[in-house]
């Protein structure tokens, strides 16, 4: 009696598994990677707000000629 098919089995079995192990490998990359670029998104923002309103304060501020005040 054969049991070249139990071979097989346990073959694919392990290829199965191994796909599921990279690919669940590359996802929590990705969900890191996610995480970073949203952080980083948020700081750009801030930056972004905080540089507005230092703007607006100096043109308000009246230090400058209103043509560069606009």
């Amino acid at each position: 009696m054969s049991y070249d098919w139990i071979i097989d089995v346990l073959f694919w079995i392990a290829v199965v598994f191994l796909i599921g192990v990279y690919v669940s490998w590359r996802a929590t990359r990705l969900d890191r990677l996610h995480v970073r670029v949203e952080t980083a998104r948020a700081a750009l923002d801030a930056a972004l707000v905080r540089r507005a309103a230092a703007a607006l304060e100096l043109a308000a501020s009246r230090l400058l000629d209103p043509a560069t005040s606009l």
